[in-house]
């Protein structure tokens, strides 16, 4: 999936998560993310990179920015996926 097709599907329907890789062909998933973050202020959005983890520092300053609620560093497990989910969901019915 590119940026572009992530950006046209927000605009025909509602997502309340969204899972971004950092490094994608036509986009920084950084921007990505900005940019989902107009188009659905509510939206969740989790990082998915290989290369967040070696700079705590940035990862912190877009979870400040609200930017980012989660960050999974590849490889993961399957089971990270789900606890994010689960975590997001165990959130939402606690509102």
């Amino acid at each position: 999936l590119t940026a572009q097709a992530a950006l046209d599907l927000m605009t025909n329907q509602r997502f309340h998560l969204a899972f971004v890789d950092v490094t994608l062909p036509d986009m920084n998933g950084i921007e990505l993310a900005r940019r989902l973050r107009q188009m659905d202020p509510f939206i969740r959005l989790v990082f998915v990179s290989g290369y967040l983890s070696e700079n705590a520092a940035a990862v912190a300053q877009l979870q400040e920015e609200g930017l980012l609620q989660a960050c999974i560093t590849k490889p993961f497990l399957h089971r990270e996926i789900l606890g994010v989910i689960e975590s997001f969901a165990a959130a939402e019915a606690g509102r």
